[in-house]
């Protein structure tokens, strides 16, 4: 009796695997998992960008008037790898969905095995054999660490994009790092010099050199973020703005980079008008 069950389970699983490789290359499953990673796609930006504005609430919340904040690169890193991190983990979730339901649904799952009662021991045979080799303490251990790890270093990946920033606000600036959330604030006033250099011969980046020796660089390179529309699209409008509040200040502005060095790299039309008025503007105070 049991050669006949495990004979007819062989056989009942061969018919099955006959089924799903036919089924894997029907077009619409392959339909199926292109939705799947569209859907994994949006889902990431989704959750990345509630995830983010939430902490940011949280981290930002409690600075009043805020006029600017410019995001470095580090920062951006980690929205890269949040983003990285959210896609793998729903395009696992939604290619799995996929492959699960509709191999279920072709199947007709169960019905074979299950309306037999005299084959619960054969079959128990042959799971308590596999079961030995497929979860064995290695095994059990990486599928543990995998999900800790990754969840780890996504907290980990928020954590870092959000503070990771300089914040203007009407009468202060406040330097941010995943070492000191809470800020090392300065007022306008401590300025004592300006330099403006090209940024990874990209980006305009601003180093403010304080009074009591500190330097803030003021690096965009990341994201951008602020109430005033203009300044997120444009962040050189910004970078404009800023400057002009101190060319009648004596405060000196150094420009380490020609108007050449920085138009020579991709930007709209918007941009190069900002940029242009920058360096113009530097002449004229002059």
């Amino acid at each position: 009796m049991k050669n006949v069950v495990k004979n007819e389970l062989e056989s009942v699983k061969a018919e099955n695997n006959w089924l799903i490789r036919q089924w894997k290359h029907h077009p619409i499953k392959m339909i199926l998992r292109i939705l799947a990673v569209v859907a994994a796609v949006f889902t990431a930006l989704f959750v990345g960008g509630l995830s983010t504005a939430l902490l940011n609430k949280i981290g930002y919340s409690a600075i009043k008037s805020i006029v600017f904040i410019a995001y470095n690169k580090w920062a951006g890193f980690a929205f890269d790898a949040i983003f990285g991190i959210l896609f793998v983990v729903f395009l696992i979730i939604f290619v799995a969905l996929v492959e699960v339901i509709s191999d279920a649904v072709l199947l007709k799952r169960g019905k074979h095995l299950e309306s037999k009662g005299e084959s619960s021991f054969a079959e128990k045979e042959i799971e308590e054999e596999q079961s030995d080799k497929k979860y064995d303490k290695i095994a059990k251990a990486v599928l543990i660490a995998i999900p800790i790890v990754t969840i780890l270093i996504f907290l980990g990946s928020v954590y870092v994009s959000t503070f990771n920033s300089t914040v203007f606000t009407n009468d202060t600036i406040i330097e941010k790092s995943p070492f000191n959330p809470s800020g090392t604030e300065y007022n306008y006033s401590d300025i004592a010099k300006i330099e403006i250099d090209n940024k990874d011969d990209s980006y305009l980046c601003l180093d403010l050199h304080m009074k009591n020796g500190d330097t803030v660089t003021v690096d965009y390179s990341g994201e951008t973020d602020s109430d005033n529309e203009k300044y997120i699209d444009y962040p050189e409008a910004f970078i404009k703005d800023f400057l002009n509040n101190f060319h009648n200040k004596n405060i000196p502005i150094t420009f380490n980079c020609t108007y050449e060095d920085v138009t020579a790299y991709n930007f709209n039309d918007e941009s190069l008008t900002y940029i242009k008025e920058i360096f113009e503007d530097n002449k004229k105070s002059k």
